[in-house]
């Protein structure tokens, strides 16, 4: 069996998500979805920094996978996963998109950009994790986008940056 780095699969899921096509071909139609799937992506990070769990899981399709430690399948065990962020005196984690695509059918896109996740040890000392993550949204009937895949990773030397 091939196992292949968190950043990988990421980098070859992010190749087979663009296929060939990326742009729809109404631009202003295609920044309108870009804008509105920036805009899940920033609500869903700001649920996260409001402790807010229900928005949060409003954002996490009922079958979509995260990746990032033990992949996590379904949104009920994302929320069990993810609990830690919500508590008083918890990690806090923040995160914003810096690229924002849309597949060509107007379905499918992803978000990308930087995390931080800050920590206590246990004597106290706060500990910084940075890095970057990527999220495959489905453009839901109602007009809504949900995360139906999440990863992210830490910076590796033998990750180029592009």
């Amino acid at each position: 069996m091939i196992h292949m780095k968190k950043t990988a699969r990421v980098a070859l899921l992010l190749v087979l998500l663009a296929g060939p096509a990326v742009l729809v071909a109404d631009d202003s139609l295609n920044a309108q979805l870009v804008e509105s799937l920036r805009a899940a992506e920033i609500s869903f990070a700001t649920s996260v920094a409001e402790q807010d769990i229900e928005s949060f899981g409003s954002h996490i399709d009922p079958d979509a996978i995260f990746m990032g430690g033990r992949p996590l399948a379904g949104r009920e065990a994302i929320l069990e996963a993810w609990s830690v962020y919500f508590q008083d005196g918890g990690p806090t984690l923040e995160w914003h998109p810096e690229d924002v695509v849309v597949r060509a059918n107007g379905k499918m896109g992803i978000s990308k950009g930087p995390y931080t996740l800050r920590a206590r040890t246990p004597d106290g000392r706060e500990q910084i994790q940075k890095g970057s993550f990527a999220s495959i949204w489905e453009l839901q009937a109602d007009g809504t986008w949900r995360v139906i895949f999440d990863s992210g990773c830490t910076p590796c030397p033998e990750c180029p940056s592009p």
